[in-house]
C-alpha cells in the first residue's frame, strides 16, 4: 500500500467474529456486531510499501471512508467462495 502525502494514515480495523472459514462453505450472509466488538476493534495502520496478511472470512474488517486529500495505492490479491449476498454488492 502506498498514501500520499506519505505521512498520511488510513487504517483499517479487523473484529473478530469468531467465524472460522471452512474450505468450499461460503461465509454468513450478514454480520451482527455488538457494541462492545466495535469499540474494541483492532487497528492496523500500515506505513507504505507495507502490508498484512488475513483470513478474511474470520475476521470483520473494514476502514472509515478515505479523508479528503489522501490518495491511496493498494494491491488486493485475494481468494474466496462466492458469496452472492455479500461480497458482489447482492443484497
Amino acid at each position: 500500500m502506498s498514501v500520499s502525502p506519505k505521512k498520511s494514515k488510513w487504517p483499517l480495523y479487523f473484529i473478530d467474529f469468531n467465524h472460522p472459514a471452512q474450505p468450499g462453505v461460503a461465509p454468513p450472509p450478514s454480520i451482527s456486531l455488538d457494541q462492545w466488538h466495535v469499540d474494541n476493534a483492532a487497528e492496523l495502520v500500515a506505513s507504505n510499501n507495507g502490508g498484512v496478511l488475513y483470513r478474511g472470512q474470520e475476521l470483520v474488517h473494514h476502514r472509515p471512508p478515505l479523508p479528503e486529500g489522501l490518495e491511496i495505492v493498494q494491491i488486493v490479491l485475494a481468494w474466496r467462495v462466492a458469496n452472492e449476498r455479500s461480497c458482489n454488492g447482492g443484497g
